[in-house]
């Protein structure tokens, strides 16, 4: 079953974020994948990634996992 993570490239640190907390998606955030908050849908995700660009104008993404 695919699941989908939210995250964004920190570029001038070169890590990669990812949400881990629904709750508190900014101050919850991970660099292992692993431990990413699986979202069930994409529109989900999507809504989050939303969410997330109205307060941090991060380069916010939606990857596939399965």
């Amino acid at each position: 079953m695919t699941k989908y993570i939210v995250s964004y490239n920190a570029s001038k640190l070169k890590v990669k974020w990812y949400v881990s907390n629904i709750n508190n998606p900014m101050q919850k955030l991970t660099n292992v994948k692993s431990e990413a908050f699986k979202f069930d849908t994409s529109e989900v995700a999507s809504a989050m990634v939303k969410h997330l660009k109205m307060i941090r104008q991060y380069d916010w993404t939606v990857e596939e996992i399965k």
